[in-house]
């Protein structure tokens, strides 16, 4: 297969699009939930990471698990989308660990 060539056209572009998409999803926050163990965390995030955001034109989630840390970071096009954003991801973080320990008992 040949070398994809880029113009500067499209470097200019892609550079813009880009900065067009920091600019508009101006707000975020970076959270981290630690669990006991490992385990834990990983049953955790293994459920809720296939959850997309509700509207991924207003907001963008990056889940990441580290050890027994779930670090995620929400961005947003305005406050409002960020707040909704967050509260969701905790509701689900809580409803997992919910079952996780009913399941325990």
């Amino acid at each position: 297969m040949p070398p994809i060539n880029t113009t500067e056209e499209e470097k200019t572009t892609a550079a813009t699009t880009t900065a067009a998409a920091a600019e508009k999803f101006k707000y975020s926050t970076a959270l981290e939930f630690p669990f006991a163990t490992k385990e834990k965390g990983e049953i955790v995030f293994n459920s809720i990471h296939v959850d997309p955001p509700i509207n991924t034109s207003r907001t963008t989630k990056d889940l990441r698990l580290e050890e027994k840390i779930i670090r995620a970071k929400i961005t947003a096009i305005d406050a409002r989308s960020l707040r909704s954003a967050v509260v969701g991801l905790i509701d689900s973080i809580a409803l997992v660990v919910e079952t996780v320990e009913r399941c325990e008992r």
